[in-house]
């Protein structure tokens, strides 16, 4: 299953973390999909929060491990802040509507921070 936790700081989305993966009896039917498009939505976030909005952040990494954790570390600029936070926001709704097509491999909560 993969499990989708968003990291809010009062009303800003300041970071998300991923786990797991979309296990499948059937791989040709669903996990790849599942999986890649997770993974799409969710490097196009980190993409453009630090190649276009130059946001500091820590971001860790393991594809084989299924692992993936994002945080904004820069937190004075609040314009691109709010931009970010949209941004994850946009990737938050966009995997709660795969979960929506693949409910049982996908689990999505929110925490404050």
């Amino acid at each position: 299953m993969i499990q989708l936790e968003t990291y809010k700081n009062k009303s800003h989305y300041v970071g998300f973390r991923l786990s797991g993966h979309a296990r499948l009896i059937d791989d040709s039917d669903g996990n790849a999909k599942v999986c890649a498009s997770v993974s799409f939505i969710s490097q196009t976030c980190v993409n453009y929060i630090e190649e276009v909005l130059k946001i500091e952040n820590e971001f860790y990494f393991d594809n084989d491990g299924g692992f993936a954790e994002f945080i904004i570390t820069d937190k004075d600029n609040k314009d691109e802040l709010e931009k970010a936070s949209l941004l994850i926001k946009s990737m938050e709704y966009g995997i709660i509507n795969l979960s929506k097509i693949y409910p049982e491999y996908i689990e999505t909560t929110s925490r404050e921070v």
